[in-house]
């Protein structure tokens, strides 16, 4: 994670849009290095084991079936219907 979030930074679509790594604080990571202009390998570790979380819904999780219409216990058709 600490890889990705600098490569990320160092894109040139990033640079293009000036996208920079979130510049405030993070609870909890109080403890490590962190400037505005430097972020040591602790901080983002920490950034990463309290920031991550899942946005979105996992795949896989509607039960898929041959007639979503006539079967309650299927959600959407092959064709996703």
């Amino acid at each position: 994670m600490r890889a990705a979030i600098k490569l990320a930074e160092e894109t040139e679509s990033m640079k293009q849009i000036g996208g920079r790594f979130f510049r405030i604080p993070f609870p909890g990571c109080e403890s490590h290095e962190y400037t505005f202009e430097s972020i040591s390998d602790e901080y983002l570790e920490c950034f990463a084991r309290h920031a991550t979380f899942t946005m979105f819904r996992y795949s896989g999780t509607a039960p898929i079936g041959p007639n979503s219409r006539t079967s309650n216990s299927t959600v959407v058709d092959a064709d996703f219907r």
